[in-house]
């Protein structure tokens, strides 16, 4: 997949591993910076052509996957490695795959930064999400987990005034899989897990908390692709 290409440090030879013949092909792993926008975006028209390439058609509703990945790169640019902490490396890293046999796409985006529980309450949605909880009854406590935030930043509505905050194109991904009827979008972020599954049109919505962190947000994203998907251009 091209991970280790974008390191100094390749800890393996990677021509001695033994080649597998499988349905299975990847997008090599793209690397973007968060201080070039012009770099982000030649990024994502690169996945693009390559996941078309994939596919083999362009993809219906591409408009919902091309803002999901819009909204997971601008995120990281203003919100996921504030001013004021550390960090050696501000870049995203992004890849996606399709199975010919299955006809599951998947796509994965990961930054190693704050995680979007800690980001939340210097975005304009972390008043909302707060009303939002406390509607709910979550207790003091389990409010703040980051798995509770997590669910509670994928569940509130946006306006079309807060579309640049953390979750919106997220929900384009959750709406990308309801065209489908199936799918999952799963996110880790810190210590928190949120994953919506869409299994025969039924929604599940499974959280976790963990002891250890991840030191960023990691997207999973996969779809099953009709067995003939429409051009849209």
């Amino acid at each position: 997949m091209g991970f280790f290409d974008l390191f100094d440090n390749k800890p393996l030879d990677l021509n001695k591993i033994e080649k597998y013949t499988t349905d299975l092909n990847f997008v090599r792993y793209m690397r973007g910076l968060c201080s070039d926008p012009d770099d982000a975006k030649s990024k994502k028209i690169e996945l693009k052509r390559e996941i078309f390439s994939l596919v083999g058609d362009d993809i219906l509703k591409w408009t919902f996957l091309h803002s999901g990945l819009s909204e997971a790169v601008t995120n990281v640019t203003h919100h996921a490695y504030p001013e004021g902490n550390v960090f050696i490396d501000k870049s995203w890293y992004l890849t996606g795959s399709f199975n010919n046999s299955s006809r599951e796409m998947k796509i994965a985006f990961y930054d190693q930064g704050v995680g979007i529980p800690k980001s939340l309450p210097a975005s304009k949605i972390y008043e909302r999400v707060l009303n939002f909880l406390t509607k709910t009854g979550v207790n003091v406590i389990e409010k703040m987990s980051d798995k509770v935030l997590l669910e509670a930043a994928m569940s509130i509505d946006r306006t079309s005034t807060e579309k640049n905050d953390r979750g919106k194109g997220l929900q384009d991904l959750i709406e990308f899989i309801k065209q489908r009827g199936q799918g999952y979008i799963s996110i880790l972020s810190y210590k928190g897990l949120y994953k919506f599954t869409l299994d025969n049109n039924k929604e599940h919505v499974k959280t976790a908390s963990f002891d250890l962190p991840l030191c960023g947000t990691l997207i999973i994203w996969s779809v099953t692709l009709d067995n003939k998907e429409p051009s849209n251009g």
